[in-house]
């Protein structure tokens, strides 16, 4: 179930892609207040949708991504 945390977290981390192209995952992580449970969720569904990349504990934005924080934003 998709609740109204994990939606801002999704367009929190989307948005904040989209302005640096890349960051460390650890920063998102932090981001979202230390929540093991809610970052990994939030990481799951930007990359099962096609909108983000993890490699190396390196996220990127997909341009699929930026098109859809272009939308949100």
């Amino acid at each position: 179930m998709m609740t109204r945390e994990l939606t801002v977290a999704i367009a929190a981390v989307l948005a904040t892609l989209a302005e640096v192209d890349g960051g460390p995952e650890s920063s998102a992580y932090l981001a979202l207040g230390c929540d093991w449970n809610l970052w990994e969720r939030t990481k799951s569904i930007l990359i099962n949708v096609g909108w983000m990349t993890e490699s190396n504990n390196w996220l990127a934005i997909t341009p699929a991504g930026r098109e859809m924080a272009e939308k949100l934003f």
